[in-house]
């Protein structure tokens, strides 16, 4: 008998010359046959006979196609039961499962689905816009009486609020807030915001005050809504300005370093005026609500009260050092009056700072922290909060910034966040030697 070794390479050589002869005499499929020959899903090899036997290579070709058309059904089954345990999430992990039916099956649809994924990932251009959010409005109703209504009146509510100017009984603790964004608008983002003043004629009107080393620094006429600038005045570029505020129809304006200031015509933005201040140096400016007297801050810890209705050469009337608590509050920068409050800007401090101007006591803070985040992208460096405009008629608050994209409109909430935490955030440093003031 043969050996097994010698009998198989015979038998192989046989069927290799069988398959010759079957595909020279063009039986249809001796090619498919060679392939799942090679491909191992025949158990044993060609039979010598598969070129001079008809009947036996249709017998073979046959059983080839049957064995083709079985695998082809597992495969499609298979198929069917991923799809179902991926859209479902069943036997799958989370990474595996979130694919479900989006995951194309052909060569294009994954090119395609990479396509869509890789336009996903790029960065959308954003330009500054306009968000409005509706402000709610109250609804008319018997008072509610249920146990959730009742609980959700017992909430501490803030203890100040914008028609309310002093708490009923301050305890030498001031009270600290939080905001809510209601609106927000564009702004030039390379305007170096010193003072900003909310006028109603025209409507939704901002007058700001800009300063800038070497000049030219401005006064400017601000669409709101837009932040479009509607007209400009320059000062001479011996100036920095600073502070703005409006008094008894005409804006009125102060500059750094200096104690000269200037009056301008709100309708034509044209130099009405000049006047001094008895002070070297000038950096907020506000009225005060009980007197006609003016409010202005000079980088020190002092509230300086002047009295410009004796001419063009301003006069001290008082002075009044601003203090939490026991610590002295220095650097107070832009001031707005808010009845009867003096709400200022503190140099480098994310934060507004609600003045007693009668005792110098602050009796609040508003802590804003993360406001700087939510400005637009644009060109440049955004710099700190400075600049508070407010609305008497509706009650509506607006801050900005240094080079700011952004005005936002604000309203105040109640916080948790404690005292000691906002003293920490808000507190200025005693001194700025990097600005000329140890």
């Amino acid at each position: 008998c043969m050996p097994a070794a010698r009998r198989r390479a015979t038998t192989h050589a046989t069927a290799g010359q069988a398959i010759k002869r079957a595909r020279d005499t063009g039986v249809p499929d001796a090619k498919e046959a060679q392939k799942t020959n090679k491909m191992g899903l025949l158990s044993s090899p060609l039979p010598n006979s598969i070129g001079a036997s008809p009947i036996t290579t249709v017998r073979y070709v046959t059983a080839v196609a049957l064995g083709l058309t079985a695998l082809a059904a597992l495969g499609v089954v298979r198929h069917a039961d991923l799809t179902h345990r991926a859209s479902t999430g069943l036997g799958l992990g989370p990474e595996r499962a979130s694919l479900g039916h989006s995951t194309a099956t052909t060569p294009e649809g994954n090119v395609q689905h990479k396509m869509r994924q890789l336009h996903e990932r790029q960065p959308k251009t954003q330009t500054p816009q306009l968000l409005e959010v509706p402000r709610p409005t109250p609804t008319a109703g018997p008072k509610a009486t249920t146990a959730a209504a009742a609980a959700a009146a017992t909430v501490a509510a803030p203890r100040l609020g914008p028609t309310t100017p002093f708490p009923t009984a301050f305890d030498g603790t001031p009270a600290v807030y939080r905001y809510e964004v209601v609106n927000k608008f564009p702004h030039d983002p390379a305007a170096f915001t010193q003072g900003l003043v909310f006028s109603a004629s025209p409507p939704d009107t901002l007058f700001e005050s800009t300063g800038s080393v070497g000049g030219p620094s401005t006064i400017r006429e601000v669409d709101l809504t837009t932040g479009k600038v509607r007209r400009r005045s320059n000062l001479d570029r011996a100036y920095f300005a600073e502070g703005l505020t409006m008094y008894k129809g005409r804006l009125a304006q102060i500059t750094w370093k200096n104690n000269r200031g200037f009056y301008y015509d709100p309708a034509t933005l044209e130099r009405s005026g000049e006047f001094r201040t008895p002070l070297r140096d000038g950096w907020g400016l506000t009225t005060d609500a009980g007197s006609d007297l003016l409010i202005v801050t000079d980088a020190s810890k002092h509230l300086h009260f002047i009295d410009p209705t004796k001419g063009d050469q301003m006069t001290l009337n008082k002075s009044t050092v601003v203090m939490d608590g026991d610590r002295i509050v220095r650097f107070a920068n832009e001031l707005e009056t808010i009845d009867g409050e003096v709400w200022a800007n503190v140099l480098e401090r994310d934060c507004i700072a609600r003045i007693n101007p009668e005792t110098g006591a602050v009796v609040g803070w508003i802590v804003m922290d993360d406001l700087k985040a939510k400005q637009d992208p644009a060109p440049g460096i955004r710099g700190v909060l400075n600049g508070i405009a407010y609305d008497p008629d509706t009650g509506r608050l607006f801050v900005t910034g240094k080079t700011w994209s952004n005005v936002f409109e604000i309203k105040l909430t109640a916080t948790e966040t404690g005292v000691e935490e906002a003293r920490r955030i808000c507190w200025p440093a005693e001194t700025l030697p990097n600005y000329g003031y140890p």
